[in-house]
C-alpha cells in the first residue's frame, strides 16, 4: 500500500512524494515508514543514490516517489524539507496530519 506526502506551504498541502509502505502495515505503521522515509538525516530523502559529488546519499530509498520538482537557486539544486508537524499523509482516501505526537485524522470540517 503507498502512502502521499504533502507538505505544508503558505496554507496549502503541496503533494511532494508516494512512499510505497509493503503489504503488510497497520495505519499507524505506514504512518510511521511515510514519515520516517521523509526525513534528511544524513543527506536528501528527495535526491536520487548519488549526489552530484558521486558520494552516496544516505537517505535514498528505493520506497520514495519524489512527485514535486526540487528548486533551483542560483545554479544549485536543493532538496525537499523534512515532513514536520501539520504536514500530512493521505492512505487509502484517508488523510492524517502530523501532529506533535504522532497522527491525527485530518478533516478541513470547522467546529461549530
Amino acid at each position: 500500500m503507498k502512502a502521499t506526502v504533502y507538505q505544508m506551504e503558505d496554507q496549502v498541502a503541496v503533494k511532494v512524494a508516494i512512499v510505497d509502505c509493503g503489504k503488510f502495515l497497520s495505519i499507524d505503521e505506514m504512518l510511521e515508514y511515510a514519515y520516517h522515509r521523509t526525513q534528511n538525516i544524513h543527506g536528501s530523502w528527495s535526491k536520487g543514490e548519488f549526489f552530484s559529488d558521486g558520494s552516496v546519499n544516505q537517505d535514498f530509498h528505493k520506497d520514495i516517489e519524489v512527485v514535486k520538482d526540487l528548486e533551483v537557486y542560483d545554479g544549485v539544486e536543493y532538496g525537499h524539507r523534512s515532513s514536520m508537524m501539520r504536514d500530512r499523509i493521505e492512505i487509502d482516501g484517508t488523510m492524517y496530519e502530523v501532529r506533535a505526537f504522532g497522527f491525527e485524522e485530518y478533516t478541513d470540517k470547522v467546529a461549530a
